[in-house]
């Protein structure tokens, strides 16, 4: 089945930069590196990097079993039955894997190995998730969802076997799963692996792995077993590192290496408005019965600006945190790709609220209304009065913005409009009271975002490895426009917080047709393993 053609338009609105971003240095190859003396750390990268061309096709393999486990939250035993493979997977690495969650879907950390130092420097704890989010495979074109398929980058014709002997960094892999996170589990997989069996540790730091089971579904337990664990001295003993690097989200959308620094928080509101106590006939009833869609129509409206699209909440950004000078020179240095994205998602270039930088924009909370519900539409749609008017907003939050401060400013707003907020469906005696009723529901508490500093030691050293990886320096990103729950790690574990996105961002996360660039992959193959093998080691040696 042919690929729809959205990644190859992407590609040529960002053909210049992407030009500029991949082409602009001449990255080494392991056949072209230094040779380094017998045993050093550079002579076991170099032969790590040269056993991880000669397994591009077993990776690619190993993914594709991954992503027909269909482990989304709609299907608990596929998420078992992934949390069983990762944990033989990392197992026959030598590595200590336990479960850490006390309910819901597995928490899995992979701890020791043999090819581990036994004092290390430096712990890094890598973290990634190995659950995806649910589909519609109605709307899947490439391939079902559960169903890995291999195209080239022209994406015509039949899907290719991972061992084919034409493999190219352009062409994608297909499935659910694939770039969000499983890829990077693979990856990761494979770094380990060629470590362990080819004999090349140990590594410069210890490496410690957590797997995530539900982020996709906002890690609701999450929290409590990392609270679990900090308080018995044992398992803290195993879980607490110096940071924890997310391998979670995509690269910058130049294409370049890319380091963040920070991830948003996020909570989730449901608002409900109400009419009649159903649905009445619009011609009887109109022009005299309350219209529910209309008037969540007019809601929404106060939300946000209609010029900036900025949130009209009083006291919505209060709690944002400045920028330091270190995160507004890194915002100022970034790549402009503003203009190539507005061209490719089919934005005008004279929308206000998409005038300024993306990355400015996604620095401080936002508010979105991300579904909508009244009635029915297309081949389904009557001519009624619909009895209710349903909305979905989620609030992206950045560090010292808290999910039940949020809500109370939200609540407050709605009374502003004269409407009585309650928290579930009326009663009769309600709507006869009542003539502007709203329930709100917060669906989660949800959870702050948190942002590590660029200057520290422990930054500037990813920073010259993602340069010593790739040949060239990283884009620095702040803060990252997704959300995960690292706070926990951070107020609980004193641990500091990065994201090390491997994956392409053209990599339809969250909708049809999930892919991921095999060059992606390949080139986080090489960065991890630089960072395993030469962490705190002068270069060269």
């Amino acid at each position: 089945m042919p690929r729809r053609s959205s990644t190859a338009a992407l590609a040529a609105a960002l053909a210049v930069l992407a030009g500029a971003a991949l082409g602009g240095c001449r990255c080494v190859s392991s056949s072209e590196a230094t040779v380094a003396a017998p045993g050093s750390p550079a002579h076991r990268l170099d032969r790590l990097k040269r056993w991880g061309e000669t397994q591009r096709g077993a990776l690619t393999r190993s993914l594709s079993e991954m992503i027909a486990a269909p482990s989304v939250s709609r299907d608990p035993d596929g998420v078992a039955r992934m949390a069983e493979a990762l944990t033989r997977d990392f197992a026959a690495l030598g590595m200590r894997v336990e479960n850490l969650a006390l309910e819901g879907p597995p928490l899995l950390l992979a701890t020791g190995g043999p090819w581990q130092p036994e004092a290390p420097t430096t712990t890094l704890l890598l973290y990634a998730h190995y659950d995806g989010q649910n589909v519609d495979a109605t709307r899947w074109r490439v391939t079902p969802p559960f169903t890995a398929a291999l195209l080239p980058a022209s994406g015509e014709g039949e899907p290719r076997a991972p061992e084919d002997p034409a493999l190219a960094a352009d062409w994608r892999l297909y499935g659910r799963g694939a770039a969000d996170d499983k890829g990077p589990i693979a990856v990761l997989k494979h770094v380990l692996k060629g470590i362990h069996e080819q004999g090349l540790g140990p590594t410069s730091i210890g490496i410690k792995i957590l797997l995530d089971g539900e982020e996709e579904s906002g890690s609701p337990h999450l929290g409590a077993s990392i609270d679990a664990a900090a308080n018995d001295p044992e398992r803290r003993a195993r879980l607490v590192a110096d940071a924890l690097v997310s391998l979670d989200g995509p690269l910058h959308q130049s294409g370049a290496p890319t380091i963040s620094y920070g991830v948003r928080g996020i909570m989730s509101v449901d608002l409900t408005v109400y009419g009649a106590t159903h649905d009445l006939h619009s011609g009887h009833y109109g022009n005299w019965a309350p219209n529910p869609a209309m008037e969540l129509a007019q809601l929404l409206a106060t939300l946000t600006d209609p010029v900036t699209g900025r949130a009209r909440v009083a006291g919505f950004y209060d709690c944002r945190r400045p920028l330091d000078a270190e995160a507004r020179a890194a915002l100022d240095a970034l790549p402009p790709i503003e203009d190539a994205l507005r061209d490719q998602l089919g934005i005008a270039r004279d929308r206000p609220e998409a005038a300024g930088s993306l990355f400015e924009a996604i620095s401080d909370p936002s508010l979105n209304v991300r579904g909508l519900h009244s009635g029915d539409v297309g081949a389904r749609a009557r001519t009624v009065i619909p009895h209710a008017a349903e909305a979905a907003l989620d609030l992206r939050l950045v560090p010292d913005c808290h999910g039940p401060e949020m809500a109370t400013l939200l609540r407050r707003h709605l009374e502003g409009l004269g409407y009585t907020v309650i928290d579930g469906p009326p009663t009769d005696a309600q709507r006869r009271e009542h003539p502007r009723l709203v329930t709100m529901g917060v669906r989660a508490r949800g959870y702050p975002g948190v942002q590590t500093p660029l200057g520290l030691e422990l930054s500037r050293e990813l920073q010259a490895l993602t340069e010593r990886a790739t040949g060239r320096a990283p884009v620095q990103i702040p803060t990252m426009g997704g959300s995960l729950p690292f706070h926990h790690f951070e107020s609980r574990l004193g641990m500091r917080v990065l994201a090390l996105p491997l994956v392409n961002h053209d990599n339809n996360q969250h909708g049809p047709d999930e892919n991921v660039e095999l060059g992606a992959l390949w080139r986080g193959f090489d960065l991890l393993a630089t960072i395993a093998l030469t962490y705190g080691v002068t270069p060269g040696a």
